[in-house]
Protein backbone atom coordinates (compact mmCIF):
# COMPACT_ATOMS: atom_id res chain seq x y z
CA UNK A 1 0.00 0.00 0.00
CA UNK A 2 1.52 3.43 -1.08
CA UNK A 3 0.75 6.92 0.68
CA UNK A 4 1.09 9.86 -0.43
CA UNK A 5 0.00 13.14 -2.28
CA UNK A 6 0.95 14.80 -5.37
CA UNK A 7 3.16 17.90 -5.72
CA UNK A 8 1.66 21.21 -4.36
CA UNK A 9 0.79 23.71 -6.82
CA UNK A 10 -1.10 27.21 -5.90
CA UNK A 11 -4.84 27.28 -6.66
CA UNK A 12 -7.67 29.15 -5.55
CA UNK A 13 -10.91 27.39 -4.87
CA UNK A 14 -13.59 29.97 -5.97
CA UNK A 15 -16.12 30.97 -2.58
CA UNK A 16 -19.49 30.54 -2.58
CA UNK A 17 -21.71 33.19 -4.16
CA UNK A 18 -23.65 34.38 -1.72
CA UNK A 19 -26.69 35.03 -4.19
CA UNK A 20 -30.41 33.40 -5.16
CA UNK A 21 -32.67 31.95 -3.81
CA UNK A 22 -33.08 28.49 -2.23
CA UNK A 23 -34.64 25.33 -4.14
CA UNK A 24 -36.87 22.88 -2.67
CA UNK A 25 -35.31 19.67 -2.81
CA UNK A 26 -37.10 16.03 -2.48
CA UNK A 27 -34.90 12.74 -1.35
CA UNK A 28 -37.05 9.49 -2.00
CA UNK A 29 -35.28 7.74 1.25
CA UNK A 30 -37.06 3.90 1.46
CA UNK A 31 -40.94 4.71 2.07
CA UNK A 32 -39.98 8.21 3.32
CA UNK A 33 -40.09 11.43 1.36
CA UNK A 34 -37.44 14.17 2.80
CA UNK A 35 -37.62 17.70 1.72
CA UNK A 36 -35.38 20.28 2.40
CA UNK A 37 -34.36 23.95 1.20
CA UNK A 38 -30.94 25.04 -0.09
CA UNK A 39 -29.01 27.17 -2.34
CA UNK A 40 -27.60 25.71 -5.34
CA UNK A 41 -25.28 28.99 -5.56
CA UNK A 42 -23.50 27.35 -2.09
CA UNK A 43 -22.04 24.45 -3.74
CA UNK A 44 -18.23 24.69 -4.57
CA UNK A 45 -16.48 25.07 -7.90
CA UNK A 46 -16.33 22.03 -10.00
CA UNK A 47 -12.56 22.39 -9.80
CA UNK A 48 -10.60 19.66 -8.02
CA UNK A 49 -7.23 18.20 -7.27
CA UNK A 50 -5.53 15.57 -5.89
CA UNK A 51 -3.25 16.61 -3.45
CA UNK A 52 -3.43 18.32 0.30
CA UNK A 53 -3.38 21.62 -0.26
CA UNK A 54 -6.46 21.51 -2.45
CA UNK A 55 -8.22 19.10 0.20
CA UNK A 56 -7.44 21.48 2.78
CA UNK A 57 -9.02 24.45 1.46
CA UNK A 58 -11.56 22.63 0.23
CA UNK A 59 -12.43 21.91 3.36
CA UNK A 60 -11.99 25.17 4.63
CA UNK A 61 -14.45 27.04 2.54
CA UNK A 62 -17.16 24.71 2.77
CA UNK A 63 -16.90 25.01 6.65
CA UNK A 64 -17.60 28.83 6.64
CA UNK A 65 -21.41 28.10 7.34
CA UNK A 66 -22.65 27.76 3.93
CA UNK A 67 -23.72 24.17 4.52
CA UNK A 68 -24.55 24.23 8.44
CA UNK A 69 -28.33 24.00 7.20
CA UNK A 70 -27.82 20.94 5.40
CA UNK A 71 -25.92 19.37 8.27
CA UNK A 72 -28.94 20.49 10.76
CA UNK A 73 -31.52 18.55 8.83
CA UNK A 74 -29.14 15.32 8.38
CA UNK A 75 -28.78 15.17 12.14
CA UNK A 76 -32.02 15.85 12.33
CA UNK A 77 -33.21 12.84 10.07
CA UNK A 78 -30.71 10.41 11.59
CA UNK A 79 -32.41 11.23 15.00
CA UNK A 80 -36.16 10.88 13.70
CA UNK A 81 -35.54 7.69 11.59
CA UNK A 82 -32.58 5.93 14.17
CA UNK A 83 -30.47 5.55 11.18
CA UNK A 84 -27.16 4.02 12.21
CA UNK A 85 -23.55 5.36 10.41
CA UNK A 86 -23.86 3.17 7.34
CA UNK A 87 -27.89 4.67 6.35
CA UNK A 88 -26.47 8.15 7.63
CA UNK A 89 -23.77 8.06 4.60
CA UNK A 90 -26.91 6.43 2.56
CA UNK A 91 -28.95 9.33 3.24
CA UNK A 92 -25.77 11.66 2.28
CA UNK A 93 -25.43 9.99 -0.97
CA UNK A 94 -29.15 10.47 -1.84
CA UNK A 95 -29.22 14.30 -0.85
CA UNK A 96 -26.19 14.96 -2.98
CA UNK A 97 -27.54 13.55 -5.86
CA UNK A 98 -30.49 15.68 -5.63
CA UNK A 99 -28.30 19.16 -5.22
CA UNK A 100 -25.15 18.27 -7.20
CA UNK A 101 -27.31 15.80 -9.52
CA UNK A 102 -25.23 16.80 -12.95
CA UNK A 103 -21.68 16.94 -11.22
CA UNK A 104 -19.37 13.97 -11.72
CA UNK A 105 -18.25 11.34 -9.18
CA UNK A 106 -15.30 13.15 -7.47
CA UNK A 107 -17.15 16.25 -6.59
CA UNK A 108 -19.86 14.02 -5.32
CA UNK A 109 -17.39 12.02 -3.15
CA UNK A 110 -15.18 15.50 -1.99
CA UNK A 111 -18.88 16.76 -0.57
CA UNK A 112 -19.94 13.57 0.97
CA UNK A 113 -16.44 13.32 2.73
CA UNK A 114 -16.86 16.71 3.96
CA UNK A 115 -20.51 16.23 5.20
CA UNK A 116 -19.29 12.31 6.88
CA UNK A 117 -16.87 14.42 9.24
CA UNK A 118 -19.39 17.38 9.74
CA UNK A 119 -21.49 14.34 10.81
CA UNK A 120 -18.62 13.39 13.31
CA UNK A 121 -17.17 10.41 11.62
CA UNK A 122 -13.73 10.18 10.93
CA UNK A 123 -13.34 9.88 7.34
CA UNK A 124 -10.53 9.77 5.31
CA UNK A 125 -9.51 10.87 1.38
CA UNK A 126 -7.63 8.29 -1.10
CA UNK A 127 -7.28 8.74 -4.49
CA UNK A 128 -5.99 5.94 -7.16
CA UNK A 129 -6.44 6.82 -11.03
CA UNK A 130 -8.14 9.86 -10.43
CA UNK A 131 -10.74 8.71 -8.66
CA UNK A 132 -11.52 10.09 -4.60
CA UNK A 133 -12.44 7.28 -2.68
CA UNK A 134 -13.49 7.83 0.98
CA UNK A 135 -12.24 5.48 4.07
CA UNK A 136 -14.32 5.73 7.19
CA UNK A 137 -13.12 4.33 10.81
CA UNK A 138 -15.68 1.72 11.97
CA UNK A 139 -14.90 -1.00 14.69
CA UNK A 140 -17.57 -3.12 12.97
CA UNK A 141 -16.37 -6.54 11.31
CA UNK A 142 -16.79 -6.49 7.43
CA UNK A 143 -16.51 -8.65 4.58
CA UNK A 144 -15.67 -8.51 0.87
CA UNK A 145 -15.34 -4.47 1.63
CA UNK A 146 -11.66 -2.97 0.66
CA UNK A 147 -10.19 -1.84 3.97
CA UNK A 148 -6.86 -0.71 5.71
CA UNK A 149 -5.51 0.07 9.39
CA UNK A 150 -3.76 3.17 10.53
CA UNK A 151 -2.88 4.09 13.84
CA UNK A 152 -4.86 1.33 15.42
CA UNK A 153 -7.79 2.14 13.67
CA UNK A 154 -9.77 0.35 10.21
CA UNK A 155 -10.73 2.42 7.67
CA UNK A 156 -13.66 1.01 5.02
CA UNK A 157 -13.81 2.30 1.39
CA UNK A 158 -17.33 2.86 1.46
CA UNK A 159 -17.36 4.02 -1.98
CA UNK A 160 -16.72 0.51 -2.78
CA UNK A 161 -19.69 -1.02 -0.42
CA UNK A 162 -22.75 -1.24 -3.02
CA UNK A 163 -23.14 -4.46 -4.79
CA UNK A 164 -19.78 -5.60 -2.57
CA UNK A 165 -21.77 -8.90 -1.97
CA UNK A 166 -22.39 -9.55 -5.75
CA UNK A 167 -18.76 -8.38 -6.36
CA UNK A 168 -16.12 -8.82 -4.32
CA UNK A 169 -14.01 -5.90 -3.90
CA UNK A 170 -10.34 -5.90 -3.48
CA UNK A 171 -8.03 -3.41 -1.98
CA UNK A 172 -6.31 -1.17 -4.07
CA UNK A 173 -3.17 0.54 -4.38
CA UNK A 174 -3.78 4.10 -3.60
CA UNK A 175 -2.22 7.43 -2.60
CA UNK A 176 -3.79 8.62 1.17
CA UNK A 177 -4.59 12.22 1.37
CA UNK A 178 -2.44 13.39 4.52
CA UNK A 179 -5.04 15.96 5.64
CA UNK A 180 -7.40 14.48 8.36
CA UNK A 181 -9.93 17.38 9.82
CA UNK A 182 -11.62 15.05 12.35
CA UNK A 183 -9.02 12.09 13.70
CA UNK A 184 -10.88 11.85 16.84
CA UNK A 185 -14.01 10.86 15.20
CA UNK A 186 -16.82 8.47 15.75
CA UNK A 187 -16.88 5.32 14.00
CA UNK A 188 -19.07 4.33 11.06
CA UNK A 189 -21.66 1.87 12.29
CA UNK A 190 -23.31 -0.96 10.55
CA UNK A 191 -25.01 -2.59 13.48
CA UNK A 192 -28.16 -4.99 12.64
CA UNK A 193 -30.26 -4.96 15.66
CA UNK A 194 -31.71 -1.46 15.89
CA UNK A 195 -34.66 -1.02 13.01
CA UNK A 196 -35.02 2.01 11.20
CA UNK A 197 -38.51 4.18 12.11
CA UNK A 198 -39.62 3.97 8.76
CA UNK A 199 -43.07 4.10 7.87
CA UNK A 200 -44.33 0.52 6.67
CA UNK A 201 -44.32 -0.44 3.14
CA UNK A 202 -46.41 -3.31 3.82
CA UNK A 203 -46.28 -6.64 1.84
CA UNK A 204 -48.12 -9.38 2.81
CA UNK A 205 -47.31 -13.48 2.59
CA UNK A 206 -49.12 -16.35 2.81
CA UNK A 207 -47.16 -19.63 4.66
CA UNK A 208 -47.78 -23.44 4.35
CA UNK A 209 -46.11 -25.15 7.21
CA UNK A 210 -46.74 -28.27 9.34
CA UNK A 211 -47.16 -27.54 13.10
CA UNK A 212 -48.50 -29.40 15.84
CA UNK A 213 -49.32 -32.39 13.81
CA UNK A 214 -51.27 -31.04 10.71
CA UNK A 215 -50.33 -28.62 7.70
CA UNK A 216 -51.60 -25.11 8.83
CA UNK A 217 -51.43 -21.64 6.70
CA UNK A 218 -50.67 -18.15 8.10
CA UNK A 219 -50.70 -14.58 6.05
CA UNK A 220 -47.93 -12.46 7.75
CA UNK A 221 -47.16 -8.59 7.04
CA UNK A 222 -43.69 -7.40 6.47
CA UNK A 223 -42.10 -4.06 5.95
CA UNK A 224 -40.85 -4.24 2.41
CA UNK A 225 -38.65 -1.52 3.58
CA UNK A 226 -36.81 -4.03 5.57
CA UNK A 227 -36.46 -6.01 2.39
CA UNK A 228 -34.79 -3.10 0.15
CA UNK A 229 -32.43 -2.30 3.12
CA UNK A 230 -30.71 -5.19 3.03
CA UNK A 231 -30.80 -5.75 -0.61
CA UNK A 232 -27.65 -3.44 -0.77
CA UNK A 233 -26.06 -4.10 2.99
CA UNK A 234 -22.88 -4.83 3.71
CA UNK A 235 -22.26 -7.89 4.57
CA UNK A 236 -21.26 -8.17 8.50
CA UNK A 237 -20.92 -10.87 11.07
CA UNK A 238 -22.79 -14.36 10.53
CA UNK A 239 -24.32 -13.54 14.51
CA UNK A 240 -25.47 -10.07 13.62
CA UNK A 241 -28.16 -11.85 11.14
CA UNK A 242 -29.38 -14.04 14.03
CA UNK A 243 -29.25 -11.11 16.86
CA UNK A 244 -31.54 -8.63 14.69
CA UNK A 245 -34.81 -8.68 15.60
CA UNK A 246 -37.89 -8.72 13.79
CA UNK A 247 -39.27 -6.05 12.76
CA UNK A 248 -42.25 -4.18 14.26
CA UNK A 249 -44.43 -4.81 11.62
CA UNK A 250 -43.83 -8.63 11.52
CA UNK A 251 -43.71 -8.90 14.90
CA UNK A 252 -47.49 -7.43 15.45
CA UNK A 253 -48.33 -10.09 12.85
CA UNK A 254 -46.45 -13.77 13.00
CA UNK A 255 -45.86 -13.46 16.43
CA UNK A 256 -49.06 -12.55 17.42
CA UNK A 257 -50.72 -15.43 15.43
CA UNK A 258 -47.83 -18.02 16.57
CA UNK A 259 -48.62 -17.20 20.17
CA UNK A 260 -52.29 -17.98 19.56
CA UNK A 261 -51.43 -21.42 18.06
CA UNK A 262 -48.95 -22.07 20.87
CA UNK A 263 -50.61 -21.20 23.60
CA UNK A 264 -52.17 -24.22 25.12
CA UNK A 265 -48.53 -26.30 24.34
CA UNK A 266 -45.56 -27.28 26.65
CA UNK A 267 -42.31 -25.91 26.94
CA UNK A 268 -41.32 -28.58 24.54
CA UNK A 269 -44.07 -28.99 22.28
CA UNK A 270 -43.62 -25.16 21.66
CA UNK A 271 -40.23 -25.94 20.87
CA UNK A 272 -41.02 -28.52 18.11
CA UNK A 273 -43.87 -26.04 17.01
CA UNK A 274 -41.34 -23.56 16.03
CA UNK A 275 -38.93 -26.45 14.83
CA UNK A 276 -41.69 -27.58 12.09
CA UNK A 277 -42.16 -23.73 10.86
CA UNK A 278 -38.92 -23.20 9.64
CA UNK A 279 -38.13 -26.55 8.21
CA UNK A 280 -41.12 -26.91 6.52
CA UNK A 281 -42.35 -23.51 5.44
CA UNK A 282 -39.31 -22.75 3.24
CA UNK A 283 -37.92 -24.29 0.06
CA UNK A 284 -34.33 -24.94 0.57
CA UNK A 285 -31.60 -23.44 -2.00
CA UNK A 286 -27.82 -22.02 -0.91
CA UNK A 287 -27.29 -18.56 -1.55
CA UNK A 288 -25.17 -18.96 -4.13
CA UNK A 289 -27.94 -21.19 -6.51
CA UNK A 290 -30.61 -18.12 -5.36
CA UNK A 291 -29.50 -15.07 -5.90
CA UNK A 292 -25.71 -16.08 -7.62
CA UNK A 293 -24.01 -14.80 -4.33
CA UNK A 294 -23.27 -14.88 -1.01
CA UNK A 295 -26.20 -13.44 0.78
CA UNK A 296 -27.14 -13.79 4.54
CA UNK A 297 -30.64 -13.18 5.66
CA UNK A 298 -32.11 -11.85 8.94
CA UNK A 299 -35.53 -13.16 10.25
CA UNK A 300 -37.74 -10.75 8.34
CA UNK A 301 -36.05 -11.70 4.79
CA UNK A 302 -36.91 -15.50 5.54
CA UNK A 303 -40.31 -15.03 5.25
CA UNK A 304 -40.03 -12.70 2.34
CA UNK A 305 -38.18 -15.33 -0.48
CA UNK A 306 -39.61 -18.43 -1.05
CA UNK A 307 -35.89 -20.12 -0.76
CA UNK A 308 -33.47 -20.04 2.29
CA UNK A 309 -30.58 -21.68 3.45
CA UNK A 310 -29.36 -22.88 6.97
CA UNK A 311 -27.82 -19.43 8.05
CA UNK A 312 -31.49 -17.67 7.08
CA UNK A 313 -33.16 -20.52 9.15
CA UNK A 314 -31.42 -20.38 11.74
CA UNK A 315 -31.87 -16.68 11.84
CA UNK A 316 -36.00 -16.85 11.39
CA UNK A 317 -35.59 -19.93 14.71
CA UNK A 318 -33.46 -18.09 17.23
CA UNK A 319 -35.71 -14.98 16.74
CA UNK A 320 -38.81 -16.92 16.63
CA UNK A 321 -37.83 -18.54 20.16
CA UNK A 322 -36.88 -15.31 21.84
CA UNK A 323 -39.84 -14.16 21.45
CA UNK A 324 -42.41 -16.57 22.22
CA UNK A 325 -40.07 -18.95 24.55
CA UNK A 326 -38.04 -16.53 25.80
CA UNK A 327 -35.13 -19.61 26.01
CA UNK A 328 -31.39 -19.88 26.63
CA UNK A 329 -29.87 -20.37 23.39
CA UNK A 330 -25.85 -20.79 21.36
CA UNK A 331 -25.72 -20.27 17.76
CA UNK A 332 -23.51 -23.43 16.23
CA UNK A 333 -21.09 -22.51 13.99
CA UNK A 334 -19.36 -25.50 11.51
CA UNK A 335 -17.40 -24.81 9.12
CA UNK A 336 -20.01 -25.18 6.50
CA UNK A 337 -23.15 -24.98 8.60
CA UNK A 338 -25.23 -23.28 10.72
CA UNK A 339 -27.26 -24.54 13.83
CA UNK A 340 -29.03 -23.62 17.22
CA UNK A 341 -28.77 -25.66 20.55
CA UNK A 342 -31.92 -24.40 23.06
CA UNK A 343 -31.50 -24.95 26.52
CA UNK A 344 -34.56 -26.91 27.99
CA UNK A 345 -35.81 -27.76 31.45
CA UNK A 346 -35.28 -31.45 30.21
CA UNK A 347 -33.16 -31.99 27.44
CA UNK A 348 -33.37 -34.35 24.82
CA UNK A 349 -31.49 -36.23 22.22
CA UNK A 350 -27.95 -35.39 21.19
CA UNK A 351 -26.89 -32.57 23.31
CA UNK A 352 -24.44 -29.37 23.42
CA UNK A 353 -22.26 -28.32 26.18
CA UNK A 354 -20.93 -24.58 26.37
CA UNK A 355 -19.73 -22.60 29.55
CA UNK A 356 -21.42 -25.45 31.83
CA UNK A 357 -24.29 -25.62 30.91
CA UNK A 358 -26.45 -28.20 28.56
CA UNK A 359 -28.02 -27.73 25.27
CA UNK A 360 -30.22 -29.66 23.08
CA UNK A 361 -29.69 -29.37 19.22
CA UNK A 362 -32.34 -27.86 17.88
CA UNK A 363 -31.29 -27.50 13.70
CA UNK A 364 -33.81 -25.77 11.77
CA UNK A 365 -32.85 -26.71 8.65
CA UNK A 366 -33.92 -30.44 8.79
CA UNK A 367 -35.15 -33.41 9.17
CA UNK A 368 -37.63 -31.95 6.52
CA UNK A 369 -41.30 -31.47 7.83
CA UNK A 370 -39.98 -32.62 10.94
CA UNK A 371 -40.77 -31.49 14.80
CA UNK A 372 -38.13 -33.62 16.45
CA UNK A 373 -35.12 -31.84 18.04
CA UNK A 374 -32.13 -33.54 19.72
CA UNK A 375 -30.91 -34.69 16.20
CA UNK A 376 -27.65 -33.85 14.81
CA UNK A 377 -27.71 -32.56 11.01
CA UNK A 378 -26.48 -35.39 9.10
CA UNK A 379 -22.72 -35.98 8.42
CA UNK A 380 -22.11 -33.52 11.21
CA UNK A 381 -22.38 -35.56 14.50
CA UNK A 382 -18.41 -35.81 14.52
CA UNK A 383 -17.76 -32.39 13.31
CA UNK A 384 -16.20 -29.73 15.30
CA UNK A 385 -18.04 -26.45 16.11
CA UNK A 386 -17.95 -22.91 17.24
CA UNK A 387 -19.83 -20.94 19.84
CA UNK A 388 -20.47 -17.85 17.87
CA UNK A 389 -23.38 -16.19 20.10
CA UNK A 390 -25.70 -16.69 22.59
CA UNK A 391 -29.17 -15.81 24.03
CA UNK A 392 -29.18 -15.50 28.09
Amino acid sequence: MRFGFLVIAVIILHSCSLSAESQQFNVIFYSETISFDFDKDKLPSDYYRFDEWFVRRYYRELSTGNFDELISILKENQQKYNLNGWLTYDLITEMIDEIASEKPTNYKRLLTWFLLTKMDYDARLTHYKNTYYIQVYTTDNLYQIPFFELNDRTFINVTAVKNSKKNRRKNLDFFLIEYIPNPKGKPLTFSLIETPTFTPEIVTRTIRYWGDGKWRKIMINLDKNIINLMDDYPIVEERDYLERNFSGTLKNSLVNQLRQQMANLSELDKVQFLLAFTRSGFKYKEDTEHFGYNRPMIADEVLYYTFSDCEDRSALFYNLVKELIDLPMIIVAYSDHLTIGVKLKNNQGKLLHHNGETYTICDPTGPNNSDKVGIYPKGYERKSYEIIGSYE
